[in-house]
């Protein structure tokens, strides 16, 4: 037997094999974009015929071609939605800026600090920065009509935006973030679930 090899775009799911003209055409399927490579062989009563070989196989690789553009442009508009959709529920569920008491518990559930923090998911345009403000000191007051003031410190997180959510995953009135190392060499996960106005939020470390 003779054998023609025509690779085109190589990858790997499925695999036929179709007769063609006195050929078996082997198709290898490769993933959902429609990429394949090819091997014709010719048997042995049609080896005469191999320079025919790209006379059957062009119009093959055309039409793949083809469908491997359409199937790779549908996928591209479906992430795209898909990316949009995400946005769009994770500014709903998300964005704002939420005061916050912070209750850390140790390992056996003892509570081993308590403090007020604001959590911001400020939205600009199609940007959404995360910060964390952390109170450290604060005066009160003596005069009734003067008011407290305190002096705090930001934190910044992350932005976000449209297609680059890192290890969000939303679902209904909740998300998930993680698992993600934190600069003290500790994994962190943050669990939340929205309620009106207020939410509940969890940090696992």
């Amino acid at each position: 037997r003779k054998m023609a090899v025509i690779t085109f775009l190589p990858a790997m799911l499925a695999l036929q094999l179709v007769p063609v003209n006195g050929f078996l055409v082997h198709n290898v399927k490769l993933d959902s974009i429609g990429l394949f490579s090819s091997a014709v062989c010719c048997s042995n009563h049609a080896k005469n015929s191999m320079p025919n070989v790209k006379n059957v196989l062009m119009p093959r690789i055309r039409k793949c071609t083809r469908d491997a553009v359409k199937t790779s442009m549908s996928m591209s508009i479906s992430d795209s939605a898909a990316a949009q959709d995400k946005w769009n529920q994770f500014v709903s569920l998300c964005s704002g800026s939420w005061n916050s008491l912070w209750s850390t518990y140790n390992w056996i559930g003892d509570m081993e600090d308590e403090t007020i923090a604001t959590v911001d998911l400020l939205k600009s345009g199609e940007t959404i920065t995360h910060n964390h403000i952390i109170p450290l000191s604060s005066t009160t007051s003596s005069c009734e009509r003067c008011q407290d003031s305190f002096e705090t410190r930001t934190i910044p997180v992350a932005q976000y935006s449209p297609g680059n959510l890192r290890r969000f995953a939303l679902a209904g009135p909740g998300f998930a973030n993680g698992p993600a190392v934190l600069r003290s060499g500790l994994m962190s996960t943050e669990l939340a679930l929205r309620h009106g106005p207020a939410r509940l939020r969890v940090t696992f470390q």
